[in-house]
């Protein structure tokens, strides 16, 4: 299911994409950063190609990778070195885009990681 998505992505079939990372997340019950953030990435481009502003579900979406990516550096030994900046442009497309409490959720979420850390 995530090889049609992939598939899907190659193609330029933007709602085949969405719905392959959906269809993979229901079957494995795995929601990772990585598979929310092709879901972000192809909704954008769903959204592009058709001309539409970007719908709700494109902003729900990004925060859950947000919140997903913070939850998943805890076990990685360079913590939030590699998404750091993606995550505070999230938060500011997440303000700009009209969601200003999920832009707040993603910077208290950031500063909460990083202020556990010694």
């Amino acid at each position: 299911m995530f090889v049609t998505a992939l598939r899907a992505i190659a193609d330029g079939q933007w709602q085949a994409c969405v719905d392959g990372i959906r269809d993979f997340t229901q079957q494995t019950r795995v929601t990772s950063a990585t598979t929310l953030r092709v879901a972000v990435e192809c909704i954008r481009e769903r959204a592009k190609a058709a001309r539409q502003p970007l719908s709700d579900d494109y902003w729900r979406v990004l925060h859950a990778w947000a919140t997903r990516a913070i939850d998943e550096a805890h076990y990685k030994p360079t913590g939030l070195s590699d998404v750091r900046t993606s995550l505070l442009e999230a938060s500011e497309a997440l303000d700009k885009g009209g969601h200003p409490q999920w832009g707040s959720d993603v910077r208290q979420q950031l500063a909460t990681f990083e202020s556990s850390k010694p």
